[in-house]
């Protein structure tokens, strides 16, 4: 069942006996619940929009852009019109954090206290682990928005991504800039297309694993990526010197230390520049064996995924039975398809891929919502067994139901793009880069629901960045996070 933002902000304040509707915390909870939703919702709807007005431009079939095309050049103004008026509810979500911390009138007088503790309060002190890049004051309620603004931006657009792993190049393609939105130009690399900001880019042959290769970052092999390239001795991906490894990629002169190639005791093996932390079935950099769980598929050791104990991974990294199928070529960049597919089935394709993406992005962000929220009130507030139970009973039905609501997506998505082949849907609209990630599609309806596994999950990730401690509020309800709700970061792992 969806729950609106009415509710979700009525199930904050309602119901506890020690956090009335006037309690701060409980009022900046809700305000930031309100400002995120409708921040994310607009700016969804607005990405979304670009892409369908594209679409239904003819001149999207050649190498046009705005600047050539006026269809292409319409939909670009108003896109870029749209986008700007979304400064508006960015403001608002940018302003939660002073908002709940001064006394001022409209504000909510809540401690710094309450807002950043992470046992009985908020825990922003936590949401820095969404924002690696930018360095956060302590205590500052400003700054912690701002973060969170910029995570939650990050989490749409990889799931609009997901739907369309061509939408960085159609908005550039209509004079979108993408400066502001590294998430979503970050999209750009992997096609095979050298941009600006880019060092490399060799679409399939992009490889965090293979020597001298470009990375999936498009930038070039450099020394402490974790790859023996041809210019080095060893690389175990730290700058470190001593260990085995110096910092510039050359063994360490001392014998008896990991890396040196002389299996010593207490170590499992020893490749010396052979070891590696990402090549599969390597020793890896510390020495041991590879194992399950060390993030790297060892295909030799008959792994084939990770991490284990995920939606997608069972526990000894082999992939569930309702997975198990012929795998999909990897094709990126894919092929032309041998057969024509007339430009007005690309675009109905095209447009129940992104709009059936964001409206599951849309329902499972507010469904988890209306588990986490009840949980903020319950264990933040009288801790009462039976609200804790309701609360609890409510996260249950939602894994229940997950799978249902990601197939009914599926079926009304892959019913609009039947008439387009799967080689047409890889070259034409980018799915290419989605069937890298499923080894197991063998045609369209799989690949539509490979896309909107990654929707779903991105869906669950950003409940994380609206309710940083949303992840302990689920292991105090003990929900089991980890096998639940495995897409719910953990920001103190991160």
């Amino acid at each position: 069942m969806r729950l609106s933002r009415a509710l979700l902000v009525l199930v904050l304040v309602t119901g506890s006996s020690a956090r009335g509707a006037e309690d701060p915390l409980l009022r900046c909870q809700q305000h930031i619940v309100a400002a995120a939703e409708g921040f994310l919702a607009r700016r969804e709807a607005v990405l979304v929009g670009c892409l369908a007005r594209a679409a239904r431009c003819p001149a999207l079939a050649t190498a046009a852009t705005a600047a050539d095309d006026p269809c292409l050049g319409a939909a670009g103004a108003r896109c870029r019109a749209q986008l700007g008026a979304l400064r508006g509810p960015a403001r608002r979500l940018d302003a939660t954090g002073a908002r709940c911390t001064e006394a001022r009138p409209l504000g909510m007088a809540l401690s710094a206290e309450d807002f950043f503790d992470v046992d009985d309060g908020l825990a922003f002190d936590d949401i820095g682990s969404f924002c690696p890049g930018t360095p956060l004051a302590p205590q500052d309620a400003a700054a912690a928005s701002r973060c969170q603004l910029a995570a939650l931006t990050c989490s749409g657009d990889h799931a609009l991504i997901a739907s369309a792993p061509d939408a960085a190049r159609l908005l550039a393609r209509l004079g979108v800039p993408l400066d502001d939105t590294p998430c979503l130009r970050a999209g750009l690399c992997g096609d095979g297309v050298l941009d600006s900001d880019e060092e490399c880019d060799d679409g399939a042959g992009n490889s965090d694993a293979t020597p001298d290769a470009c990375r999936s970052t498009c930038v070039e092999a450099f020394c402490g990526d974790g790859v023996v390239d041809s210019n080095e001795e060893c690389d175990d991906g730290n700058t470190v010197d001593g260990d085995g490894c110096d910092n510039d990629c050359t063994l360490t002169a001392s014998a008896g230390v990991c890396g040196d190639g002389v299996l010593d005791d207490g170590e499992e093996c020893d490749d010396g520049a052979l070891n590696s932390d990402t090549q599969p079935d390597h020793c890896r950099t510390d020495c041991r064996l590879p194992w399950c769980g060390d993030g790297v598929v060892d295909t030799g050791s008959g792994e084939e995924c990770e991490p284990p104990d995920t939606l997608f991974c069972q526990a000894d990294c082999t992939f569930p039975q309702s997975l198990r199928s012929p795998p999909l070529a990897r094709l990126t960049p894919a092929p032309a398809p041998t057969t024509t597919v007339a430009p007005e089935a690309l675009a109905r394709c095209r447009n129940a891929l992104v709009s059936g993406g964001r409206r599951l992005f849309d329902r499972s962000r507010r469904r988890l919502e209306g588990c986490v929220v009840p949980l903020t009130r319950c264990l933040l507030g009288s801790g009462d067994d039976a609200c804790v139970a309701r609360a609890s009973a409510a996260c249950s039905s939602l894994v229940a139901g997950r799978d249902a609501a990601r197939a009914a997506a599926v079926a009304k998505a892959a019913s609009r793009c039947a008439p387009v082949p799967v080689d047409a849907l890889l070259y034409h609209l980018g799915y290419a880069a989605v069937a890298a990630t499923c080894p197991s599609a063998t045609g369209v309806g799989d690949l539509v629901d490979c896309a909107l596994r990654q929707i779903q999950c991105d869906a669950e990730g950003a409940v994380s960045r609206i309710v940083p401690r949303a992840y302990g509020l689920l292991d105090q309800a003990d929900l089991n996070p980890d096998d639940a709700f495995p897409c719910v970061t953990d920001p103190e792992a991160e």
